[in-house]
């Protein structure tokens, strides 16, 4: 959990409940949970054969996910200060922990529709869920995609034309040349969330041959 920058808020016994974008936000956020649920997969599945080897005990694991708005914040008294999170999507990731099938990473589709250009999953239909009026779609992670960046797979389903960047472009094509000529050149590109950085640096390394 830590590897992926998310944080472990309760122990639930023989379980863990882990979140990450909170307390610290990131726009990737299921993404790393499914990272993080199939690297604890790999590393349990190794735990458990090794557990077998050694002792007459078959060492069993599940791990479930939702995607959505939880209540976070800190419960505290004079002893103890606890980080914690609550709401229907804590309930819903719990239930499909319940669900899932021994050594299996189910999702709910709002992780899905996050993680589907990122991760190999496949469809398991929709199951009654108790404190649901309709059924719920779940999904098992199988394995990770070799597309990497949001780019890569925003570019694998094709991307929107580019227009009204000429001028930056050119800006950073007038760098580059100077970088040719052996006069180097460090350039600094920055604006809001959205502005298009990235998306700018992907057309400009398109020009590049």
């Amino acid at each position: 959990v830590q590897l992926y920058d998310g944080t472990v808020n309760q122990f639930t016994g023989d379980g863990i409940l882990a979140l990450f974008g909170a307390p610290i936000a990131y726009e990737d956020s299921a993404c790393r949970a499914v990272a993080a649920a199939l690297g604890m997969q790999r590393s349990l599945s190794g735990y458990a054969a090794e557990v077998q080897a050694r002792h007459p005990i078959r060492y069993r694991y599940r791990i479930g996910l939702n995607t959505g708005p939880v209540v976070v914040g800190k419960i505290a008294d004079e002893l103890d200060l606890e980080f914690a999170a609550v709401g229907d999507t804590v309930n819903l990731a719990a239930r499909m922990e319940s669900m899932a099938e021994p050594g299996a990473v189910y999702l709910t589709e709002n992780t899905y529709r996050a993680v589907e250009d990122y991760f190999e999953c496949v469809s398991l239909g929709e199951f009654a869920v108790k404190g649901k009026k309709r059924p719920v779609a779940a999904y098992k992670a199988v394995r990770e995609k070799s597309v990497q960046r949001r780019f890569d797979a925003a570019t694998a389903r094709g991307l929107t034309p580019y227009v009204g960047r000429d001028h930056e472009l050119s800006i950073l094509k007038n760098y580059l040349e100077q970088a040719q000529q052996n006069r180097g050149q460090i350039v600094l590109i920055t604006g809001d969330a959205g502005m298009g950085k990235s998306r700018l640096l992907l057309e400009f390394s398109r020009t590049i041959p």
